[in-house]
């Protein structure tokens, strides 16, 4: 063998131990950041399904001259009821009952001489608080007898008076109750912030089938939008029945919180609560918390294969060079 042929080796040798080194160092120094993830956001939505549990809601459509019945059993010997109607524009109106059996055959007959126990004439939007007594049956009626043409109406039953969204006012938090838009409306929130405030958003809808759209921006943006310019930007956008979300404020200045009707062809109440934390620190990126390096045994497995495989290879090469003549 020559002096050449020996650096060859040699230097084969070095380069076959380098690799090892460098596959047995990286299996054990990356390896605890595999399956790293970190996410971190200044808004989330925090929930967006509907969880409202009435003891009664629907969304019907009666033809003129016509009317629905429902029929409601109390459970409680005074039981306090809560009813919300509102039909799907401001031009449709409809006429509310609501009788004890006996009262109800006769309005059903046209006899002149019933008592309802709550009624309603010309309703678009109307939420009635009341008490019946005794546990007994009783019907509510919806009707569009006097009517022209078919109208659509929701409505909601709520015993006890404790589902419908509502909020408690206090001095950390700005508050609307019982806000009615109509096709194509909206109601905004301006508020002038400090970088580092932090607010809290909840906004539920009376009706689990409607929905609003949430947007937010800031001044500029939001006189485009409302001139229809475009294009505008704004920070998130997105439909939701039930929205909770939280921000943390990264600049000085005013920014818009829009409560919009968008696609939605419907009459929308709802319900918002704005809480205001002022002069949150700027939260940074949660630290990466690494995953746990690979098995000890796993390791010892992957770095002996690797150098048999080293090994072979060295030989196979060294056993071609034994016969070249």
């Amino acid at each position: 063998m020559n002096d050449l042929e020996k650096i060859s080796r040699l230097k084969t040798k070095n380069n076959y131990v380098l690799l090892i080194i460098i596959i047995f160092a990286g299996v054990n120094v990356f390896s605890p950041y595999i399956l790293k993830c970190t996410d971190f956001r200044t808004s989330e939505i925090l929930r967006t399904n509907n969880n409202n549990n009435y003891d009664l809601a629907d969304s019907i459509t009666i033809s003129a001259g016509d009317y629905e019945t429902f029929e409601i059993k109390t459970t409680n010997s005074a039981q306090d009821i809560s009813i919300y109607i509102e039909t799907a524009i401001s031009n449709q109106f409809i006429d509310f009952f609501f009788f004890d059996v006996t009262n109800y055959d006769k309005w059903q007959q046209d006899i002149g001489n019933f008592n309802s126990i709550v009624k309603y004439h010309q309703i678009h939007c109307k939420r009635m608080n009341f008490t019946v007594q005794g546990i007994a049956n009783y019907f509510l009626i919806l009707s569009n007898r006097d009517g022209t043409t078919e109208i659509t109406t929701d409505f909601l039953v709520d015993f006890d008076m404790n589902t419908i969204p509502y909020f408690e006012d206090n001095e950390n938090k700005l508050v609307g109750n019982g806000i009615v838009l109509e096709i194509g409306d909206f109601h905004a929130i301006v508020n002038d912030y400090t970088a580092g405030d932090k607010i809290i958003l909840e906004m539920e809808c009376y009706f689990p089938f409607d929905e609003l759209l949430l947007l937010t921006t800031d001044v500029s943006n939001y006189e485009d939008w409302l001139s229809l310019n475009k294009p505008y930007s704004n920070e998130d956008e997105y439909y939701g029945n039930i929205i909770t979300s939280e921000y943390i404020i990264e600049n000085d200045g005013e920014m818009y919180l829009i409560f919009y009707t968008g696609r939605h062809l419907d009459t929308v109440i709802f319900s918002y609560s704005l809480t205001i934390i002022e002069n949150q620190p700027s939260l940074p990126p949660p630290p990466s918390s690494p995953s746990p390096p690979l098995p000890t045994y796993l390791v010892i497995i992957i770095t002996l294969v690797l150098i048999t495989l080293v090994i072979t290879i060295y030989f196979v090469n060294s056993n071609k060079k034994k016969y070249k003549y």
